[in-house]
């Protein structure tokens, strides 16, 4: 997150922390174009609540992860860049929305699983129920999260995309179409799934392909 907040606010865009509970620990930074709404705002407000749902419909585009905070986002339309998703169903709702994903690892000896393997291991679907995440356990799979890096390059992406500065790259289209034809993603209406994966993540991770 910090670095991925610099860089936003180097292209003077002020970064919001949100959060629907106080966190243990309050984001102190230098920076006066972070602002920490969960730790140090939210608690004074009158209608928490409200500005919950409002900041996320209001952003240029919200970073999140699977907590229920990015949907007020999605509700609204304002584009998600999604990380440490997982399984590969939950890839966005949106044409503009881009994702990252948690990488499957086998514990007992590191080796990194292909998502073909992942969903053969029943990483399935846009949700794991509690019995699957059992499951999984008892295979020895595990999850990576996605390192300040990989988030860095889906902020630069989104960013990008979104001010008409993004460089189009020769293969970008085919690693997405390899992905999709992998995972089988349709929306409810069986059109073809309309979120992206990050070209940068696909590219350096070919190996989940």
């Amino acid at each position: 997150f910090p670095i991925s907040a610099e860089y936003l606010t180097n292209k003077n865009i002020y970064v919001i922390r949100m959060g629907l509970h106080k966190p243990t620990q309050v984001f102190k930074t230098s920076n006066n174009k972070i602002i920490d709404y969960t730790g140090q705002i939210r608690s004074s407000l009158d209608d928490p609540e409200f500005a919950d749902a409002y900041l996320p419909a209001k952003c240029e585009f919200f970073i999140g992860c699977t907590s229920a905070t990015y949907q007020f986002a999605s509700i609204f339309h304002s584009p998600v860049a999604y990380t440490n998703m997982i399984p590969f169903g939950e890839c966005g709702r949106n044409f503009h929305d881009i994702v990252i994903f948690k990488k499957c690892l086998n514990k007992y000896d590191n080796k990194v699983l292909s998502i073909k393997e992942a969903i053969q291991n029943g990483i399935t679907g846009d949700w794991l129920t509690e019995d699957q995440i059992l499951d999984l356990e008892k295979k020895g799979i595990i999850f990576q999260e996605n390192s300040s890096e990989e988030i860095l390059e889906l902020t630069k992406e989104m960013y990008k995309r979104l001010n008409n500065d993004w460089d189009p790259k020769e293969d970008e289209i085919l690693l997405q179409d390899k992905f999709l034809k992998i995972t089988n993603i349709y929306t409810s209406d069986g059109d073809k799934f309309p979120g992206k994966v990050c070209y940068n993540f696909l590219k350096l991770n070919k190996n989940l392909l």
